[in-house]
């Protein structure tokens, strides 16, 4: 499975759910049985959510898994107590390579 360059560009992604992120939001199942490549992807949106919340991959787990040559722009939420949130992957087993982290990350409060 691959996603190349997928370009993302939404004002807010705000869902008050698991699994959330730019551009592959649960690859879990595929990644079991199937190799997935994320290549020259850019996330621009802000995200907020419960957990498992990244700019390009929200729970992408696997073996033989590459993210490459991403770009996450936009700000990460997380509004729990959650640890798995981050500027590109919110839970991750992926080999990550070349990737640039350029927004903030943080607890979501009103």
């Amino acid at each position: 499975v691959r996603v190349t360059g997928a370009y993302i560009d939404r004002n807010t992604a705000s869902r008050f759910t698991s699994a959330v992120s730019g551009v592959v939001v649960y690859g879990w199942e595929t990644a079991k049985t199937h190799s997935i490549v994320v290549k020259n992807c850019v996330n621009n949106s802000t995200i907020i959510a419960i957990q498992y919340v990244g700019g390009i991959a929200g729970r992408h787990v696997g073996s033989g898994t590459t993210m490459d040559s991403c770009i996450n722009n936009g700000d990460i939420y997380c509004t729990s107590d959650a640890t798995t949130f981050g500027q590109i992957y919110g839970h991750n087993g992926a080999t990550v390579t070349n990737c640039t982290e350029n927004g903030t990350i943080g607890k979501y409060t009103e």
